[in-house]
């Protein structure tokens, strides 16, 4: 009877150390550095589900989930198909350190993910012009069809969304004539930079007009 006690707690005491081996459950923000200093940040969270590590990724309005994940020792292998990526990661406390690698071509960057509710961008900068409004765009050149871009912005937040549109979706003159008076307000406030940004907006939606 002793003996089943002792084994008992000796089995607790294994089970908790090895889950303190385990990658902290949570919201992350993550970010690839890639070789010429871009960093492309992302917002994750890591669950577990039927025993099974489970990341999920929201992009915009997309949602992204991943759940061929090996954790060993203190590192996680994160494999992402879609991208023939994986995330070779250790675990620290409340972070994830180690690399993005491209399996087929071999390339890497590094990468770092935090357990915080912080943004995925981060500026202490105001914005000094907006983004908001529809943009045409071509999907996939090789055998084009017309998109269009929905973007709302508020304050240093942007939230986009892309669906296949047909040219009769898009007022081409309207959005010209509102990034019109977006440029003469920049100009009058002689924000310069952002009226030249807005004026090379008006002259590409004018060519795509055209076509």
């Amino acid at each position: 009877m002793r003996f089943l006690k002792f084994f008992s707690i000796v089995l607790l005491l294994f089970q908790s150390c090895f889950n303190n081996y385990e990658p902290q459950l949570g919201n992350y923000r993550a970010e690839i550095k890639t070789k010429d200093g871009s960093i492309l940040p992302f917002k994750f969270e890591l669950t577990k589900e039927l025993n099974r590590f489970v990341m999920t990724v929201e992009n915009d309005k997309e949602t992204l989930i991943y759940d061929d994940i090996i954790f060993e020792e203190d590192s996680i292998k994160i494999f992402m198909p879609p991208y023939d990526a994986v995330i070779i990661a250790k675990k620290d406390a409340e972070s994830l350190s180690g690399r993005y690698l491209k399996e087929e071509s071999g390339k890497e960057a590094s990468f770092y993910a935090r357990i915080n509710n912080e943004p995925k961008f981060q500026s202490d900068e105001k914005a000094n012009f907006s983004l908001s409004g529809k943009y045409k765009t071509v999907f996939r050149p090789e055998n084009p069809y017309p998109g269009l871009g929905i973007f709302n912005q508020e304050g240093n937040k942007v939230s986009k969304e892309i669906v296949p549109a047909n040219d009769d979706d898009l007022d081409v003159n309207q959005v010209i004539g509102e990034l019109q008076s977006e440029m003469q307000d920049a100009a009058s406030k002689l924000e310069f930079e952002r009226a030249a940004l807005i004026r090379d907006q008006i002259e590409e939606l004018k060519k795509l007009s055209k076509k």
